[in-house]
């Protein structure tokens, strides 16, 4: 008890005299763009915000960027997938501060012209673009009777339509297109 009585007059004291301890200064970092957990399909994403005090040192991914009245914008290129940004804000004599954000490159692929194909190399085509197929036969019940092999006769969404990987893509099959 006796302790922790001094311990306090020591700090009332040395307060009085100026030795105090006083809150750290910190920096004040904030983004503007882009929001955590946007989800995109560019290669890159612009980030950028402001920074107080206004001369603060900024990088972002560990490069430094520039700044202007306290504020500060540069590309991020992305890869496909969840990126991890992270920005990181500084100066001498201040407390640092750090923010990170998520953003989703989602990849869209072009829906090949596939008018003249077989249906196996249609739906091949299809696979090696990371698109899912589904084959709808429209054949009549005697088409074993029609000779010749089943074409593709149209498919959905229409060739050169861009669409995320993973998509279905319909394709319509019959010997009668």
């Amino acid at each position: 008890m006796r302790a922790l009585f001094l311990a306090a007059l020591t700090a009332v004291v040395l307060g009085g005299c100026g030795a105090a301890a006083r809150s750290e200064p910190q920096i004040q970092l904030q983004l503007s763009e882009p929001v955590d957990g946007a989800v995109v399909t560019s290669a890159s994403v612009t980030v950028s915000g402001s920074v107080s005090p206004a001369g603060a040192r900024v990088l972002v991914l560990g490069h430094v960027i520039a700044t202007a009245h306290g504020t500060f914008s540069t590309q991020v290129q992305l890869q496909p997938g969840t990126n991890l940004v992270d920005v990181l804000a500084g100066a001498v004599r201040e407390k640092a501060a750090m923010t990170a954000v998520r953003v989703y490159r989602q990849i869209l692929v072009t829906v090949p012209n596939l008018g003249n194909d077989s249906p196996t190399t249609a739906t091949k085509a299809l696979q090696a673009l990371g698109l899912k197929v589904h084959l709808v036969d429209t054949d009549p019940f005697y088409s074993f009777l029609i000779p010749g092999s089943k074409g593709v006769c149209g498919i959905s969404p229409n060739s050169g339509r861009r669409v995320l990987r993973g998509t279905t893509v319909t394709i319509t099959e019959s010997k009668t297109c």
